[in-house]
């Protein structure tokens, strides 16, 4: 089915379509992001500085006027306790309604007068703004007032909380005659903040911050204790993690009076990045429906083309695969219906395929009888190439297997016995005294030796055992599913046999064996390791005085 030109022609198309449509939205969608983010970012920018401007205005009005109050004439010609001093607080108060307070203390820290007549007759003269304030104009930090906040109705939920506004009374001589002190409410900060944000109309869940110096949340009180403010060192840049959960654009500004006093009040405002974003997820959307719109509409005007390209196409198929499966000969050209360039093709595919017919007659002929002379030589090679694997594996003189094919089996039978721990055992066999029969009867002597002792070796042992020439005059003996006490009586079986039918030609004949059976340490070695057992088993036979059986132990054998 994909294979056709049509569904591969309408694939093609839709898939650069598609391919075209991906691309587009991926970049719309990051340009319109990073747009989209840098007016979010833009606009909480203007925000916090929006607020932060207000209050450093705000602070800075309400520090000059202090000031400007401070050098009344009032309070330098009149006694501080005057009425017309009672008077001008209370004019200010109303002229600001957010002082909670306001006060004049003389030098030594008394209130003698106050708006209300709050606190009048008290000492303040160890209170910050007091101490501060004898010395310059003094704007104190955000602080609660527990004395002043049980004598003042509190119409929230929230504590009562003053920002210290202060300025030193000097007279023309220069004498400290006391300190001019207001104590403003902190809602006065919070009016300020929400009739800023309620001007710009601000939503999709921006909230606004005043935090101090310390980073500690000033503003909104529900949120102090409850949320940690992140390091904002990179606000602006990135979307910050705020401990509340998720990213926030976030942007800070500085509230910085012009005071000498520095409160270090930063506003900051942040907006959940998957709202900042929204626009950005709608216009995904849309791209995305419109580009699945366009593949499909690529798709089937490919379809269509396709089609209609593809028809005598595929009616060429038809003739072709007819040919194939064994048709004489395609129709006639005059018979093919299609464009031009087709019915040409088809006229030389009709020629081409004829020519073929004739040569496939003449090739099947000539195959034939190929065929039947690879035959022949195959066989005759494949019976020449088994014939020199049994003898490159057989020794020639005893006509038992070689020592290439013992290491095989050997492999064999530790590889079985490390899968399933079935046992074998391995037996070493050497004539005794071999180099003396030599000398004695004859090379000719030798070989029958060694030829009667295969004979009686293959006569005395069951179909499954193994045996073979390992070299010279020793021969090797695999006895598998045999442990070591069967294999020692095998053994000592073999061993007499073979001194009870000697050669002819030849007095005594006697083998010395070895035996060693398959032992669990020999898994960390290699299938020679039992071989190496029982030829230390078969070199102490012949060291105990020859024709004689010795076996290998656990405890006496020494695995290298």
């Amino acid at each position: 089915m994909f294979s056709s030109f049509r569904t591969q022609l309408m694939l093609a198309l839709g898939g650069l379509t598609l391919l075209v449509s991906v691309g587009l939205v991926v970049y719309v969608d990051q340009a319109s992001s990073e747009q989209l983010a840098t007016a979010s970012k833009n606009r909480l920018s203007s925000v916090s500085d929006a607020i932060a401007q207000t209050l450093t205005i705000s602070i800075t009005e309400r520090k000059r006027a202090i000031i400007v109050l401070s050098q009344a004439p009032s309070l330098l010609e009149k006694s501080l306790d005057d009425d017309a001093i009672q008077g001008l607080l209370e004019d200010l108060q109303d002229a600001y309604p957010d002082y909670a307070w306001v006060g004049v203390a003389d030098a030594e820290g008394t209130v003698r007068a106050a708006a209300n007549d709050l606190l009048e007759g008290q000492s303040v003269a160890n209170r910050p703004w007091f101490i501060e304030g004898l010395k310059a104009p003094h704007l104190g930090d955000l602080h609660e007032a527990v004395l002043l906040a049980q004598m003042l109705p509190n119409h929230s939920n929230e504590p009562m909380r003053f920002v210290d506004f202060a300025a030193p009374i000097i007279d023309n001589n220069g004498n400290t005659l006391g300190v001019l002190a207001t104590h403003a409410h902190w809602s006065w900060v919070t009016s300020l903040i929400e009739s800023t944000v309620s001007t710009g109309s601000l939503s999709d869940g921006i909230e606004v911050f005043v935090i101090n110096s310390q980073n500690e949340i000033l503003y909104p009180y529900a949120k102090i204790g409850e949320l940690t403010v992140p390091d904002l060192s990179d606000a602006g840049r990135a979307p910050l993690a705020w401990a509340d959960g998720g990213l926030f654009l976030t942007s800070t500004s500085i509230v910085s009076p012009n005071t000498s006093t520095q409160l270090g009040w930063k506003v900051v405002v942040r907006q959940p990045v998957e709202l900042a974003l929204a626009p950005v997820e709608q216009l995904r959307k849309r791209l995305a429906l419109f580009g699945l719109l366009v593949v499909a509409i690529a798709m089937l005007v490919a379809y269509i083309l396709a089609r209609r390209t593809s028809r005598p196409i595929e009616r060429l198929h038809r003739v072709a695969r007819d040919v194939l499966a064994g048709a004489e000969a395609p129709p006639e050209p005059r018979q093919f219906k299609g464009p031009f360039e087709i019915r040409e093709l088809y006229r030389a595919f009709h020629d081409m395929t004829l020519n073929l017919l004739q040569r496939k007659t003449q090739l099947e002929e000539v195959n034939a009888s190929l065929e039947q002379t690879i035959n022949e030589r195959t066989a005759q090679l494949r019976g020449a190439n088994e014939h020199l694997e049994q003898l490159a594996r057989l020794d020639s003189l005893t006509g038992l297997r070689n020592r290439l094919a013992a290491t095989e089996r050997l492999k064999d039978e530790f590889l079985r016995y490390k899968r399933n721990g079935t046992p074998y055992a391995v037996l070493m066999l050497d004539i005794d005294h071999f180099k003396r029969i030599n000398d004695t009867y004859g090379h000719h002597a030798g070989d029958r030796a060694l030829q009667g002792c295969a004979a009686v070796l293959a006569a005395n042992l069951r179909e499954s055992d193994f045996i073979a020439r390992f070299g010279g005059e020793e021969f090797v003996v695999i006895l598998p599913d045999t442990n070591l006490l069967n294999a020692h009586e095998v053994a000592v079986k073999i061993c007499l046999a073979i001194s009870q039918t000697p050669p002819a030609g030849v007095d005594a004949l006697t083998i010395s064996v070895g035996v060693a059976c398959a032992r669990p340490a020999h898994l960390e070695k290699d299938d020679m390791a039992i071989v190496n057992d029982a030829d230390r088993a078969l070199y102490r036979a012949k060291t105990n005085g020859r024709n004689r059986v010795e076996t290998c132990t656990a405890e006496d054998a020494l695995i290298d």
